[in-house]
């Protein structure tokens, strides 16, 4: 029921991963994106899914800055990498 438009929303969101993240081979972005999907989505449900609208705004706030949190921690350990690729090829 959600094939076709699940492998479409995961391929889009995988080359947004890849213009960002361009170093990062395709399966971790295609892991990327499903994490990030997955975890929108389930905020989402579950923010709807609530009586009390401070738990509902708390699960779709923490969801965006865990996933924001993620992403920076990612980009700064592909930075890392990319320098220690640098110095390797360097010397």
């Amino acid at each position: 029921m959600y094939d076709e438009g699940t492998a479409e929303v995961l391929s889009l969101s995988a080359a947004t991963v890849e213009r960002s993240w361009a170093s990062a081979r395709a399966r971790d972005r295609r892991a990327r994106a499903i994490l990030a999907i997955s975890a929108m989505l389930g905020a989402i449900n579950l923010s709807r899914g609530v009586s009390d609208p401070n738990l509902s705004r708390e699960i779709l706030q923490r969801t965006r800055d865990e996933l924001i949190s993620l992403n920076k921690s990612a980009k700064a350990h592909l930075a890392l990498d990319a320098s220690r690729a640098g110095v390797r090829h360097g010397s």
